[in-house]
């Protein structure tokens, strides 16, 4: 990276090149991500009764509303979440949501190859169930972590969001290391620059604008397939520079 470029703007200008650089593999890492996310997202919300929970629910207070009444009645709420979802069904979600996570660490780990010049294969995104209970406790523990922070107010969350968001490359780097130990080494790696990758993220704002108009009126999302590689290489890169002390504290 160019010591007088600009540092986000350096870095999606490296990752365009290395996505360039690293055709078909990059593209079919993509497709592969965005298909098993999908796939995963849709199972979770049928096997938990979502799906026609939402439709019963929205036809319930539509008759409700036409009866003049001003809202449901808790029975007959709780009628229907028993009709249409289960504690099975729920549980059975709860893992597929997991499994969706960890599969979003294979991607992220894909691109953090991507980023060093590598070309993964399409199947790299499976890589991170290799680590399947660890990266189950990381994420749980990042999630308690957060919350006990949002407690006190929504942007100690977001700052504490931030300060673990590398502990995943950090797992991949080092398989060794356990999940707080990983939360520890990204704390440490974030130390005074969080706003860099607040920064980084905010500048791909006007992607995501752009991609959910394409969803909203085409009913197709086909920019995330370059949107989600594209802002995966960017953070891997952010990570790589961290971690080589190339981003000086703020």
């Amino acid at each position: 990276m160019n010591e007088n470029e600009p540092l986000i703007s350096g870095l999606k200008r490296r990752a365009r090149e290395t996505i360039r650089a690293a055709l078909p593999a990059a593209a079919a890492v993509s497709v592969a991500w965005f298909v098993l996310s999908a796939v995963l997202s849709i199972l979770s919300r049928r096997v938990s009764g979502c799906d026609t929970l939402y439709g019963a629910l929205e036809e319930e207070f539509r008759r409700v509303s036409e009866a003049g009444a001003a809202a449901m009645d808790f029975a007959s709420y709780t009628a229907l979440v028993r009709e249409h979802a289960s504690f099975a069904g729920s549980l059975l979600a709860l893992a597929l949501d997991l499994c969706r996570l960890v599969a979003g660490a294979g991607f992220a780990w894909s691109c953090l190859a991507l980023a060093r010049g590598e070309k993964p294969a399409w199947h790299s995104v499976f890589d991170s169930f290799g680590q399947l209970f660890k990266l189950v406790r990381l994420h749980i523990l990042i999630s308690v972590f957060t919350c006990l922070w949002g407690l006190l107010f929504i942007f100690p969350g977001i700052i504490a969001a931030f300060r673990f968001s590398m502990a995943v490359y950090v797992m991949r780097d080092h398989p060794d290391y356990g999940a707080l130990r990983c939360i520890r080494e990204s704390k440490e790696l974030m130390r005074g620059r969080k706003a860099d990758l607040f920064i980084l993220r905010l500048s791909f704002s006007l992607w995501l604008v752009l991609a959910f108009a394409i969803f909203y009126f085409s009913g197709f999302d086909i920019l995330s397939l370059w949107l989600n590689l594209y802002a995966g290489v960017s953070t891997a890169g952010f990570y790589l520079a961290v971690s080589r002390g190339k981003i000086v504290n703020s």
